[in-house]
């Protein structure tokens, strides 16, 4: 899926952010402190941020956590979902504790800029984040689809001219559906409505309850709509390509040389299968042949056909 944005609404968004205060959240600290002689994956050593993780025992993560299932808060109040479990097996080994920081999606790779974050999960890499930090191969798949209510008379990007379409405020789905707007237009078409919500579920039911014609949003969480409701909601056509990836701050080579062996570990015990089974379950299957195909090199989001 594509999170090619417009590079004005971005830059705004990062700027406005950067003047706030740090944005409140659930912090949830979790495994045993580290030393600065932790061993690390593939001989790595340890430098910059990557070093003062190890010697201050704990990672600090922003997250957005009303996006099941790979982030969302249980029953208790505690963090859970796909990106947790990754992120614990990556940390848990060197005996680093976890820091989660809620946020709004908006604010999340602010965060990064800031300082607030050392890390982030759960980002597709555009050529504009990538100025903002340094991003690792992907972890999981994350094309981008549009979702319509059954019985929909929309089945391709060029139905949407003169509809009404939802995206999650700030997410590369919202960004690609951008210039997918931007496109139909220069086709000499009408052209979509886009309205933005601050959290992925409202977006959901808006498209439930009829206020939406379509959503934009990525095939992984798409696949777990269907599972949850399968006479509402149906996939159609494919709006972008993209994977989720994990981001740190920029020129921070040891820290993304340490992300980049801890996701191949993974992929190579098939540990990274089994999180995906276990979170996906019933859905695993939509997404098991584009896990199988993780590139093992930065992906930059594009847009099908652009």
């Amino acid at each position: 899926m594509t999170r090619n944005g417009p590079t004005m609404v971005f830059t705004a968004v990062l700027l406005a952010s950067a003047t706030l205060s740090a944005c409140g959240g659930q912090d949830e600290p979790e495994a045993a402190g580290g030393s600065s002689d932790t061993e690390l994956p593939c001989g790595v050593q340890a430098d910059g941020l990557l070093q003062e993780v190890i010697d201050r025992g704990e990672v600090e993560i922003y997250i957005n956590a009303e996006y099941p299932p790979y982030e969302t808060v249980d029953a208790n109040g505690d963090f859970e979902g796909l990106d947790i479990d990754v992120a614990h097996a990556i940390w848990d080994p060197v005996g680093v504790d976890i820091v989660f920081t809620n946020v709004t999606y908006p604010a999340v790779l602010p965060s990064l800029v800031t300082g607030k974050a050392d890390m982030l999960v759960n980002v597709g890499a555009t050529e504009e984040r990538m100025e903002v930090g340094d991003f690792t191969i992907p972890y999981s798949p994350s094309s981008t689809v549009i979702v319509v209510q059954q019985g929909s008379d929309i089945t391709s990007v060029e139905d949407l001219n003169g509809k009404t379409v939802g995206v999650e405020q700030g997410a590369l789905p919202a960004e690609q559906a951008h210039l997918v707007n931007e496109a139909l237009k220069e086709d000499g078409g009408e052209g979509f409505e886009i309205t933005e919500y601050p959290q992925f579920p409202v977006v959901a039911e808006e498209l439930a309850s009829g206020r939406l014609d379509a959503i934009i949003t990525g095939v992984t969480v798409s696949s777990t709509l269907l599972v949850q409701k399968p006479n509402t909601y149906e996939i159609k056509d494919a709006v972008g390509e993209s994977y989720f990836a994990l981001v740190t701050q920029k020129g921070e080579e040891s820290f993304v040389e340490f992300l980049n062996c801890s996701i191949r570990e993974l992929k190579e015990s098939g540990e990274l299968v089994e999180i995906h089974q276990e979170w996906f379950g019933e859905g695993y299957a939509a997404i098991e042949p584009l896990l199988e195909e993780l590139p093992d090199e930065i992906f930059t989001a594009r847009v099908v056909g652009g």
